[in-house]
């Protein structure tokens, strides 16, 4: 008759058993790997999100536009030219920057008064 085990050590799991560890496996590495992609694609929708909103404000600001009127301006423009529509914001939110503007530049109602 066989004594105790060894304090410490631990029989080895069958064949079936060890398949079976490295499938859980393979699956939790598959399910990581899925919750990454979607945590990039909600990062990136984000900050999609927030560019096509700057859009839309200065579009609002510049032509006196209602969030609505200046969405679907951006979104008939955006199918017209086959462009995605955050690109096409991207661009009108850099050439604001590039042209230097400020905002009572695009309606005077914003003008504080300290403007120069």
């Amino acid at each position: 008759m066989p004594g105790p085990a060894p304090c410490g050590s631990r029989p080895r799991p069958c064949p079936s058993e060890r398949r079976r560890a490295v499938s859980r496996h393979e699956e939790s590495r598959r399910e990581l790997d899925d919750v990454r992609r979607k945590v990039d694609d909600l990062h990136s929708a984000l900050e999609t999100r927030h560019t096509i909103g700057l859009a839309q404000g200065l579009l609002m600001a510049r032509y006196d536009l209602t969030t609505e009127q200046a969405f679907e301006y951006l979104r008939r423009s955006s199918q017209d030219g086959n462009v995605k529509l955050w690109r096409l914001a991207d661009r009108v939110v850099g050439d604001w920057h590039a042209v230097g503007c400020r905002m009572d530049d695009f309606h005077p109602a914003l003008d504080d008064g300290e403007s120069a």
